[in-house]
């Protein structure tokens, strides 16, 4: 039986040549003061438990690369913290598997992507992310609640492109105090998702959410509802002003309600004929200028709302109920809705933050039960299942379910079902191949909806990522057979990666032949130490057409066939 081990790294500077990881029955405490310097592309990975507080990871060396992740990998790294670190020049943080962790008052600098969380509800808390390249935040969590709280998310460099906060596949996050400025969209919110802008305590800041000087400054589409402020003033006092196309932008089917934020002199606000936008109570001055104080909701104020407006507010009634205590009869508010087929994106979305936040398991059951019998929505609901199964750590029957999506729409639901199942296979398996195949698949459909496009570059970001996998430096890791994968990316033009591992030293080498049987390269002809090693493969003065690159170490013999194309 294996006991819980930890390890305290004294004070002190290291540099980190090749990949480490800290194992699932380990803890790692970094005393404070202690400065990690990671060589290009090399990760950090933590499949157990990380402290660190007032400790800076950075890149060694004096170049404009970027060194690795720093990768919570699972639920055993849940518990894991990072405050007040300076995280300098990496690939970013990525928090997946329920690695419900807190990073606090963090200084995330000229990252590639600022966090990514994934099917987690970590706390995200008073961080500077300042100029990544791509996302601030980027949240792919269905039916759970991740906490963004009093961010600074800046983008100087390369502006209006990528997404502050991107959160989507039915995420339900909540979004307080937070300041996002440079980017195309201050928050996108799709997918399925609902959104707060307060705490499920009604707790509120004054000032809350700032969104300014982005080419969007809050999108809301795809199904979503996103809630920035109520009559009774919770949520409220967000400044949404001086972005260049859009304030507020709800598309596809999606709504926003906004009461008592402020908006600037001309605010720019547009939903399209199948959404809605309830923006009122302006308020005249901008909370950013004013004094700070905290503000809690008020159910007799949404109730005077949805007496007062009965029609264009009764998707409300579901809200006051679960903030009465009274959960089951708000289920059945949602429930009745689905039936009636009315704003059945919303029922969904509170079914499964009902689900997670009061632990009625049972919901999982309903969702089953109707999407074997709902079939005006039955693409959606299968993938509803299908998250569901994973987040229970069912991963074949999860993409048993993403595949009976797949099989009934070819449309919107479907699409999002073959990008689930892709971010499954590389986030819960780390099966670069098929998560590889998936994408090549994605890209014959030649997609052009924003929103596919953010997935297919989150998708590049993820299996990319894989050329940067050096020789791991574990503490208690285990290589025990060989193995080479599939190169990435394929096709390719001109250069590709292949990564192998070995479980013994030995000569390893590995070649490439044309489709003749000729050598036309030798990438490795070395003795190597067991472990996992990558090699690029530059085919620029190649001729276009089919290669095969195989592998020899000890009486281990494989190849694979990559396509080259100019």
């Amino acid at each position: 039986m294996n006991s819980s081990v930890h390890l305290d790294a004294q004070i002190g500077i290291y540099v980190i040549d090749a990949s480490l990881t800290v194992e699932s029955d380990f803890t790692l405490n970094l005393s404070q003061g202690t400065n990690l310097f990671f060589n290009t592309g090399v990760n950090f990975t933590v499949n157990g438990t990380l402290y660190a507080n007032k400790n800076n990871f950075a890149l060694a060396g004096l170049t404009n690369d970027h060194w690795g992740y720093i990768d919570f990998t699972n639920q055993f790294s849940a518990g894991s913290y990072l405050t007040n670190c300076e995280i300098i020049n990496s690939a970013g943080l990525k928090i997946r598997n329920g690695a419900d962790i807190m990073l606090d008052n963090n200084h995330i600098k000229n990252s590639t992507q600022g966090i990514y969380i994934y099917n987690s509800q970590p706390l995200i808390l008073n961080n500077y992310i300042e100029d990544p390249t791509q996302n601030g935040i980027y949240g792919d969590a269905s039916g759970l609640s991740p906490i963004i709280q009093g961010n600074k998310i800046y983008q100087f460099t390369n502006m209006y492109s990528y997404q502050g906060i991107y959160l989507g596949n039915n995420t339900n996050a909540r979004v307080i105090g937070n300041d996002v400025n440079g980017f195309l969209h201050g928050a996108y919110l799709g997918g399925g998702c609902y959104t707060e802008t307060m705490l499920a305590d009604g707790y509120s800041p004054y000032p809350n959410n700032r969104f300014m000087n982005n080419r969007y400054g809050i999108t809301t589409a795809w199904g979503s509802s996103t809630i920035a402020g109520w009559d009774d003033q919770s949520a409220a006092f967000n400044s949404i002003y001086g972005n260049q196309t859009y304030d507020a932008y709800c598309y596809q089917h999606s709504w926003l309600a906004a009461y008592y934020d402020y908006w600037g002199s001309n605010p720019q606000l547009y939903a399209d004929g199948t959404s809605f936008l309830e923006v009122e109570e302006f308020l005249p001055e901008n909370p950013w200028s004013q004094k700070s104080k905290k503000l809690t909701s008020s159910v007799a104020g949404l109730e005077n709302q949805l007496l007062l407006k009965p029609d264009s507010l009764s998707i409300f009634e579901g809200i006051i109920l679960e903030r009465q205590g009274k959960i089951n009869q708000a289920i059945n508010f949602y429930k009745k809705l689905i039936r009636d087929d009315m704003y059945v994106d919303f029922a969904f979305a509170k079914l499964l933050d009902i689900k997670n936040r009061y632990d009625r398991k049972e919901l999982k059951g309903y969702f089953k039960s109707i999407a074997n019998s709902n079939n005006i929505h039955k693409a959606k609901l299968k993938k509803i299942v299908a998250d569901l199964e994973l987040n229970d750590n069912l991963f074949y029957n999860a993409i048993s379910n993403y595949n009976n999506a797949i099989s009934v729409s070819n449309s919107y639901d479907g699409i999002n079902a073959r990008f689930a199942k892709l971010f499954a296979y590389a986030n819960v398996k780390n099966d670069i191949d098929s998560a590889s195949i998936l994408l090549s698949e994605l890209r014959q459909l030649s997609l052009t909806e924003d929103e596919f496009l953010m997935k297919l570059q989150m998708a590049d970001n993820l299996l990319s990522e894989k050329r940067f996998f050096k020789t791991s430096q574990t503490i208690d890791a285990v290589v025990n057979s060989y193995d080479i994968s599939q190169n990435y990316p394929n096709p390719f033009n001109p250069s590709t990666t292949i990564r192998y591992q070995i479980p013994e030293d030995g000569m390893v080498t590995l070649k490439v032949y044309d489709i003749l049987g000729r050598e036309v390269k030798t990438l490795v002809n070395d003795f190597k130490t067991k472990g996992h090693y990558e090699v690029n493969f530059d085919a620029s003065n190649l001729a276009s057409g089919l290669y095969i690159y195989e592998i020899k170490s000890g009486s281990f013999k494989t190849s694979k066939k990559m396509t080259f194309i100019k």
